[in-house]
C-alpha cells in the first residue's frame, strides 16, 4: 500500500531476481531511485542492516548515470542526496537539493517524481517545525499528484493531512492577472463527492504562506521561495540559475 516503505523494499527483492533480463530497460533504471527513498523513509530502528550504505551506493549509481544522461537521472540523484542529507541532518545541503529536485523533475517532464519531491521536501519542513513553509510546498505536492492523475494519493495526502492545508477551489481557469479571494476556497470533498477543482489552488492563500515563508528563513531565500510558489501554480515562468559544478 502507499506509504509503506518496508513492503515496498520486499517487493525491490524479488524484483532484483529479475534484474538480468531488465538490464537497460526503464524498470531497472527505476529501482535505485526508489530502493534508495524507500530506505531512508524507514524509521533508523526499522531498518535493516546496511541500510544507509545501499542507499549512498544506489546515489552513486544515479551520479553515474547522471553525467550520462542528466535529462532522466539528475533529478532523481538529487532528491536521493536530499533524503540522505535530510537523515544526516545536514540542513542546507537538504533544502539546495530538494530545489534542484523540484526544478529538474519539472523541466524534464517527470510529473510523478516532480509531486513526490514536493512531498518529501514538506515533510522535511514539517519535520523541522516550519508548518508554513511545509503547507506550501505540500499543496503543491497535491497539485501536481492530481495533474498526473494519481487518485488514489490524493485520497492519501486528504485522509493524512489537515482541511487547510489541501485548499482546493471551484475555479477551473482564470486570468493571471485577476486576485482571488480567499472566498473561492471550498472544503475538500468527502469520500464519494465529486473532486472539482482539484487542478487549482487557491492563489491567495499561498500567497499568505510565502508570506509567513518571510518571517522563518532567511531574507535572501525569500524571492527564490515566492517564484518556486508561483512557479508551482503555473502562473508565471521562471528560468533557473545555472547548477554550480
Amino acid at each position: 500500500g502507499l506509504g509503506d516503505p518496508a513492503a515496498a523494499i520486499g517487493h525491490f527483492g524479488r524484483a532484483r531476481t529479475y534484474a538480468g533480463s531488465l538490464a537497460g530497460l526503464f524498470p531497472s533504471q527505476q529501482l535505485p531511485f526508489y530502493e534508495a527513498l524507500a530506505y531512508l523513509a524507514l524509521p533508523i530502528a526499522a531498518r535493516p542492516p546496511g541500510a544507509i550504505n545501499q542507499a549512498r551506493a544506489h546515489q552513486k549509481t544515479l551520479e553515474a548515470w547522471a553525467k550520462q544522461c542528466p535529462a532522466n537521472f539528475q533529478h532523481k540523484y538529487d532528491l536521493v542526496t536530499a533524503e540522505l542529507a535530510r537523515d544526516q541532518g545536514e540542513i542546507l545541503l537538504a533544502e539546495e537539493s530538494y530545489e534542484w529536485a523540484i526544478h529538474g523533475a519539472s523541466d524534464q517532464g517527470y510529473l510523478q517524481e516532480e509531486a513526490l519531491a514536493w512531498e518529501l521536501a514538506a515533510r522535511f519542513y514539517l519535520g523541522r517545525g516550519r508548518d508554513r513553509i511545509a503547507q506550501a510546498y505540500l499543496q503543491s505536492a497535491y497539485q501536481t499528484y492530481a495533474r498526473w492523475g494519481a487518485e488514489a494519493k490524493l485520497v492519501q495526502l486528504e485522509a493524512t493531512y489537515p482541511h487547510p492545508w489541501l485548499m482546493t477551489q471551484e475555479i477551473s481557469s482564470y486570468d493571471t492577472t485577476t486576485v482571488i479571494s480567499t472566498s473561492s476556497v471550498v472544503q475538500l470533498p468527502t469520500t464519494g463527492s465529486t473532486r472539482r477543482g482539484r487542478s487549482s489552488l487557491d492563489l491567495a492563500a499561498l500567497i499568505q504562506s510565502a508570506e509567513a515563508i518571510a518571517q522563518e528563513i532567511d531574507l535572501d531565500r525569500l524571492l527564490d521561495r515566492l517564484m518556486r510558489i508561483l512557479l508551482a501554480l503555473s502562473l508565471i515562468h521562471i528560468s533557473e540559475p545555472t547548477r554550480p559544478y
